[in-house]
């Protein structure tokens, strides 16, 4: 029986490392990703193949898709910070949309029967929502940010290789989401190692946040990764797609809950430097095309939090162990 060849760019991103574990432990699947730093077999109970290749180098790109030619492809490889994306819009575009053309085109020429899954992004809706309470598919693209720009032209190009080559390629829109082993500049991150690191006594015993009276949907990268392979798997080819709980929250909610598990009593503080302007105030989305075609969310997002807080205190023990080493 022939293998299932899938490959998956940003591999070593947060996303990546948990869609390529789940794929890979899969009989007769062999899981291929791209990585413009690393490259070796990664994980000893799930191994997958890692290719040092660049998304923005296209002779590199159509190499490893010639020779691999995978049957699957899930495109997750992009500058993902929307606030860092207004300090290298040039590069954002170059990595987001310029390497999402690269790898259209690969497809096209070397495996034009592959189905393929984009991971955009809900900020390609920017401006739309200060004008409606959740967004569906239909609402107009206005990004605020060169981020959801780069994303929402890097779909135009998914939308243009459909219609014009046939390239069997599904988009979606992922609300923000996280899980453990996420890092970054990630407001969810940053709250739990605030929080770990306080309890360790290598901090003060305080959490420094933004503005966080504004409503955020957030989902536990499970739920998201499991949407992932639904849509690459059922998703209408040319189709877009919310992936979104269809509520959201204050973030004081989030944080609330955050505070309510730490082992010591912190301070929260409002940080003038972590206020961004012009802040939408809700964001939400409705997942109705997503759950027509069977999937279900299975954790729920406070469990996230869990999970991440407790990485963190993990991460900071082990960095204890090493400093009590002779």
């Amino acid at each position: 029986m022939k293998s299932k060849r899938i490959l998956i760019t940003g591999i070593s991103g947060f996303c990546g490392r948990i869609l390529a574990g789940s794929l890979a432990s899969a009989a007769g699947t062999v899981v291929l990703g791209l990585d413009a730093q690393r490259a070796g077999v990664t994980g000893k109970r799930v191994p997958y193949r890692v290719e040092r290749a660049d998304i923005t180098d296209r002779a590199a790109v159509d190499a490893v898709v010639k020779r691999f030619r995978p049957d699957e492809i899930y495109h997750l490889a992009a500058l993902a910070v929307p606030q860092q994306s207004w300090d290298a819009p040039d590069r954002t575009f170059t990595v987001n949309t310029g390497g999402t053309i690269h790898l259209l085109d690969a497809v096209r020429k070397f495996c034009p029967q592959a189905r393929m899954l984009f991971a955009s992004t809900a900020q390609v809706y920017g401006s739309s929502f200060r004008q409606t309470a959740r967004v569906t598919e239909k609402t107009r693209v206005q990004p605020e940010n060169p981020y959801g720009a780069s994303k929402a032209a890097a779909e135009l190009a998914c939308m243009d290789f459909f219609a014009r080559f046939q390239v069997r390629v599904v988009v979606s829109r992922a609300f923000n989401h996280f899980g453990a082993s996420q890092s970054g500049p990630f407001v969810f991150s940053q709250w739990c190692r605030q929080v770990a690191q306080a309890e360790a006594g290598e901090g003060p015993a305080e959490i420094r946040v933004g503005n966080f009276g504004v409503e955020r949907e957030f989902l536990h990268v499970d739920d998201v990764v499991s949407a992932y392979r639904l849509l690459l798997e059922r998703g209408a080819a040319g189709g877009v797609y919310n992936v979104c709980y269809g509520r959201a929250y204050p973030l004081k909610t989030y944080l609330d809950y955050l505070v309510s598990k730490s082992s010591r009593r912190l301070r929260v503080i409002r940080d003038p430097k972590l206020v961004r302007g012009h802040e939408i105030r809700r964001m939400a989305g409705s997942p109705t095309l997503l759950k027509r075609l069977g999937w279900k969310p299975r954790k729920d997002v406070f469990l996230a939090i869990d999970e991440l807080l407790s990485d963190w205190r993990e991460r900071c023990a082990c960095v204890q162990k090493k400093e009590r080493l002779p």
